[in-house]
Order: C-alpha cells, then sequence, then structure tokens
C-alpha cells in the first residue's frame, strides 16, 4: 500500500492538530488546502519548522518560501510514504536535490517488522537490522517489572503509571515474561514486548494521535477511560492461550 497518494490526510495535517499545536507554542503554517508546517522559535538559535505527514506531491515551494519568511535554520519534514512504496528512489532523490538529508528522529514513520516466531532469540536479533537491534537493546534496559500483588486497583494503578509515564510515543503492556510471570512493561514507538522475550496480554496505546480527537493532550484522562472498555475475557484468553 502506498500511503499517502490515495488515503487521506493524517491526523497531524488537520486544523484542528493546528489548534493543538498552537496552544502548544507552535505557529501553524497553511501549505496547500490540506496541509500544515508548524515552527516554533529555539532561544539562541532561531525558528524550527516541522511537516508531518505531508502527502504527496510535495509543497517545495511553499515550504521553501516559509522557511525564508521566517528565517528558519531547521527543517524537519516527514513525507507521507511508506518505505516499499514504488515511487520511494524518486521522491528521495528529489528531496535530496532539494538539501534534504536521512535521519532518525521520532517523526520518521513506524514500521511493522515480521518475526519468525521458530527462530532462537539470538537468530532474530542476528537477522534484525543494526537500528532494530539497538531498540531491542534499548527496550530491554527500559524494562519496567512491577512487584507482585493479588490486589487489583494496585495493579490499575501501577498499569496507569507506566501508561502516563512512557515519554513521547509509546505503549504500555500486561506481559508474560519467559518465566511466566506477570509484569508490566513500556516500549518506545512501534517496540513491542516480544523483542524483549515477553508475549502481550494486554497493551495500551498512548501515542498521542490515539487519543488527541477526545481528549487533546489530557493523556491521564484518556487511560482511566481506557479502563472502561478493556475486554477481560479477550486478556484471559490470551493468557491461557500462552500458559497451555
Amino acid at each position: 500500500m502506498e500511503s499517502g497518494f490515495n488515503n487521506p490526510p493524517d491526523i497531524r495535517q488537520s486544523s484542528l492538530w493546528a489548534k493543538y499545536l498552537e496552544e502548544l507554542g507552535w505557529q501553524a503554517h497553511p501549505l496547500t488546502s490540506n496541509s500544515f508546517a508548524y515552527s516554533k522559535k529555539i532561544p539562541l538559535l532561531g525558528k524550527v519548522v516541522k511537516i508531518p505527514r505531508v502527502t504527496l506531491p510535495l509543497p517545495l515551494k511553499q515550504i521553501d518560501a516559509i522557511a525564508t519568511e521566517n528565517d528558519v535554520f531547521f527543517v524537519k519534514l516527514e513525507p507521507a510514504i511508506e518505505t516499499n512504496a514504488s515511487k520511494l528512489a524518486n521522491i528521495l532523490s528529489l528531496l535530496k536535490n532539494s538539501g534534504f538529508s536521512g535521519d532518525r528522529w521520532p517523526l520518521l514513520p513506524t514500521r511493522t517488522i515480521k518475526i519468525d516466531l521458530t527462530k532462537s532469540e539470538e537468530e532474530l536479533l542476528k537477522s534484525m537490522e543494526k537500528d532494530t537491534r539497538y531498540s531491542v537493546r534499548l527496550a530491554i534496559r527500559r524494562g519496567v517489572v512491577v512487584k507482585q500483588t493479588d490486589n487489583f486497583e494496585e495493579f490499575k494503578k501501577q498499569f496507569s503509571t507506566v501508561a502516563n509515564g512512557v515519554f513521547g510515543s509509546g505503549w504500555a503492556w500486561l506481559c508474560l515474561n519467559k518465566n511466566g510471570d506477570l509484569e508490566l512493561r513500556e516500549s518506545d514507538d512501534q517496540d513491542a514486548p516480544l523483542t524483549q522475550g515477553s508475549q502481550a496480554i494486554l497493551g495500551l496505546d498512548v501515542w498521542e494521535h490515539a487519543y488527541f480527537l477526545q481528549y487533546e493532550n489530557r493523556r491521564a484522562e484518556y487511560v482511566e477511560s481506557w479502563w472502561n472498555i478493556v475486554n477481560w475475557d479477550a486478556v484471559e484468553e490470551k493468557y491461557r492461550m500462552i500458559i497451555e
């Protein structure tokens, strides 16, 4: 699938998102009828501009005009395309000729990693790219394990603490580890507990665009409301499938 060619704009290219960022101190600049660039002044340096998930064709002339008018020293551009898009090579060439270069900042689109569960953990790590192996090891170092408790309210409190404490984009998880013990974990971006040797039975998405439309930046309120829709029968079924 070629995201960005025929699909509707990402939520981060909406008037609601523009309003949200303006409340956080960013300035929204209309690029086209359905896209925005966002600028912010950085002390001592000047202005930076970020343009998340902008659809094709890329409005490079408009971007250049905004950068010039606002004396911008850095532009972060994330085209709404996937890494397997058929026109990717042409787009990357166009961006390079326009003065852009690739980076690994969090604005890059998420990727789905296909994992062969018949392989050992060591084999899986060897088959991954260098950056993916780094992400896996970083996730392991940041793993959060909660002391055992039979008190549901205590579990709910601890899980909510993990979810609210995720920095930026990520997930909160209830998992079964290699020893068959339940544990809580957090993960950054698209990382999953499976890459850390644990199997998830419950997960909460705390990427901002998962709750922005209803809760804006009130993540804690979103997390609290989420408990009302958890399907515990499905969680129990997943748990039994793993242990049996």
